[in-house]
C-alpha cells in the first residue's frame, strides 16, 4: 500500500469565481475526491469502513494556504498523505502542484462516527492499516487557529435551507456545501478586494435536509469570521484571512 496518493484535475469552469480562478469549495471539493480515492487503496473506504467496522468518516476540520491560485483549465496535481494516527483523530496533509510548482498546501482532521449510535469511535476500534509507514512531513498549511468571534443580528446575512445538492451519501449536509455557504455571505467586491490567502473551516455539528442555516459573517483584523447556525447551535466556522 502507498502512503501517498496522486490525481491529477483540470480546473473546469463550474469550480471558478469571476476572476477565473479556482473557488475554495472547489479546493476541498478535490481535497475530499483524492482522500476518497486513498481511502478506497488503503482498503478503508466508505462502503469497506461500513462493512468491516460499522463506522463512516467524518471531516472534522480542514485548512488550506494559498500561495498562488489555480485558475481556469489548469493541470492540477493533488497529492495526499496520512500522518501517524492518533487515538480519535487521523489527519492528512495536501498539496496542489501546477507544473511542479506549489500553490495549495493543506491539512485536514477526521474522526469515525459509529454507524447505529452516530458517537465518536476511537482509532484503534476500527479496521485499519496501522501498519502503514506513514509520513511525519506536514504540508507548511499552518496551525488552526480555533478562533471564535462574537454574533448579534447585525451579523446575520442570510438563511440558506439545506436541500437535496446538499446532502451527502451519510444523509448528513456535504462539507462542501458549507464551504459555498460561506462563501456566499460574500459580495463580489468584498471577496475580490480580499485577496485571502489563507482559509479555515470547522465542521461543528451535523445538519440535515430542510434544515435552515443562518450564515453570520463578521469582519476582523485577521479578515472574516463566518459562522452558520441552525436551531441556536453553531453548525460550522469559516476564518478567511
Amino acid at each position: 500500500m502507498n502512503n501517498t496518493y496522486k490525481l491529477t484535475h483540470n480546473v473546469s469552469f463550474g469550480e471558478i469565481d469571476a476572476n477565473y480562478r479556482m473557488r475554495f469549495d472547489g479546493i476541498l471539493s478535490v481535497f475530499q475526491i483524492a482522500t476518497l480515492f486513498h481511502s478506497i487503496e488503503l482498503n478503508v473506504g466508505t462502503n469497506v469502513l461500513l462493512e468491516n467496522s460499522n463506522a463512516f468518516w467524518v471531516l472534522s476540520k480542514a485548512k488550506f494556504k494559498i500561495l498562488k491560485t489555480p485558475t481556469f483549465s489548469n493541470e492540477i496535481t493533488v497529492e495526499t498523505w496520512p500522518l501517524p494516527v492518533t487515538p480519535v483523530r487521523f489527519n492528512r496533509e495536501y498539496k496542489i502542484t501546477v507544473a511542479d510548482a506549489d500553490c495549495v498546501l493543506g491539512t485536514s482532521e477526521w474522526v469515525t462516527l459509529d454507524a447505529t449510535t452516530q458517537m465518536l469511535r476511537k482509532s484503534q476500534t476500527i479496521k485499519y492499516p496501522f501498519d502503514l509507514i506513514h509520513r511525519t512531513d506536514v504540508s507548511g498549511a499552518g496551525e488552526y487557529s480555533r478562533k471564535r468571534e462574537p454574533l448579534t443580528d447585525d451579523n446575520l446575512i442570510y438563511t440558506h435551507t439545506v436541500r437535496f445538492v446538499d446532502i451527502d451519501p451519510n444523509n448528513h449536509t456535504n462539507n462542501v456545501a458549507y464551504v459555498k455557504m460561506a462563501l456566499n455571505s460574500f459580495n463580489l467586491d468584498e471577496f475580490e478586494n480580499a485577496n485571502f490567502t489563507e482559509f479555515e473551516i470547522q465542521f461543528v455539528s451535523q445538519s440535515y435536509y430542510g434544515d435552515d442555516i443562518n450564515v453570520y459573517k463578521v469582519k476582523t483584523d485577521y479578515g472574516y469570521y463566518v459562522e452558520g447556525k441552525s436551531n441556536g447551535r453553531a453548525v460550522f466556522i469559516c476564518l478567511f484571512k
